[in-house]
C-alpha cells in the first residue's frame, strides 16, 4: 500500500516537474513565479504510524518496529550557488531517478545544516532581509558572491 501511494505521488510530481520545465522554456524562472508554491512535495497529511500489532502500538516505540526506516545518516549531496533552467551539468533535473550519475557528488549528514557542513555560508539576520524586495524577482543584496546567489541543494539516498 505504501509503495502504491509513493508511486502515485512520484508520478504526480513528475508530471508537475515536466510542466514547470515547460514554463522555464518560455523564459520564466519557476522560483520567481508566485503561482508555484511547491515542487516535489508530498500531499499534506496528519502524522501517523502503522504499527504491525496492537501490542507494538500500545508500547509506542516506532523505532523498534520492522516498519520504521530512519532517514538520518549520510546522503549524497550536490550544492549550487544558484539554479538556471538551462544549467544541468550534473543531471540535477533527473536527480530522483535511480540511474542519476551522483558519483561526483559530495556527502552530507542528515539531519543537518548544509552551511555548517561546508556548503555556502550561514544567512541568518534579524535586522535586514538579505534579498532585495522586488517580487517576484530574487536578487541577493551582497556583493560577494553576487546578486544571483540563491543556493540550492540536491539530496539523494537509496533505501
Amino acid at each position: 500500500q505504501f509503495k502504491g501511494a509513493f508511486l502515485n505521488t512520484f508520478q504526480r510530481n513528475l508530471k508537475h516537474h515536466k510542466q514547470l520545465h515547460m514554463l522555464d522554456m518560455q523564459g520564466r524562472r519557476e522560483w520567481e513565479d508566485p503561482a508555484v508554491l511547491s515542487r516535489n512535495k508530498e500531499d499534506p497529511h496528519a502524522a501517523f504510524f502503522a504499527f504491525e500489532s496492537r501490542r507494538s502500538a500500545i508500547l509506542g516505540i516506532k523505532e523498534k518496529s520492522s516498519r520504521f526506516l530512519s532517514l538520518n545518516g549520510q546522503w549524497k549531496f550536490h550544492w549550487k550557488p544558484h539554479v538556471n533552467a538551462s544549467d544541468d551539468e550534473r543531471g540535477e533535473s533527473n536527480f530522483a531517478a535511480e540511474d542519476c550519475k551522483d558519483d561526483e557528488w559530495g556527502e552530507i549528514t542528515v539531519p543537518g545544516n548544509w552551511e555548517l557542513q561546508g556548503y555556502g555560508f550561514p544567512m541568518y539576520t534579524n535586522i535586514e532581509y538579505l534579498f532585495k524586495h522586488d517580487p517576484p524577482y530574487i536578487s541577493y543584496k551582497g556583493e560577494d558572491p553576487g546578486p544571483s546567489y540563491n543556493p540550492v541543494g540536491f539530496y539523494r539516498k537509496l533505501v
